[in-house]
C-alpha cells in the first residue's frame, strides 16, 4: 500500500466515522435534548447543533485512531511475511 492509499484510507475511515458520529449527535440533539442540557447546562443552546458538532468532531478523531491502528496492524502484518 502506497502512501497515496494509505492517506485515502485514513481520509475514508474519519469521514465515515464523522458522518456516523455527526448523524447519532443529531439525533440526540433532535429526540432527547435533555440529554445535552443536563451534560452541559446548556439553556437555551441549540442542542441539535451542539450534538451534532460534537458527534461530528469525536467520531472525526475516533475514526482516525481506528485507521491509524489498522494501517499499523497491516504495516506490521507486511513486514512480518
Amino acid at each position: 500500500m502506497n502512501l497515496t492509499k494509505s492517506a485515502f484510507f485514513v481520509f475514508a475511515v474519519a469521514a465515515l466515522f464523522g458522518g456516523f458520529g455527526g448523524f447519532i449527535g443529531w439525533a440526540l440533539g433532535t429526540f432527547m435534548p435533555d440529554y445535552y442540557r443536563g451534560v452541559f447546562s446548556l439553556k437555551g443552546e441549540n442542542t441539535v447543533a451542539v450534538g451534532f458538532g460534537l458527534g461530528l468532531t469525536q467520531g472525526l478523531i475516533l475514526g482516525s485512531i481506528v485507521a491509524l491502528g489498522i494501517l499499523v496492524l497491516y504495516l506490521w502484518s507486511k513486514k512480518q511475511n
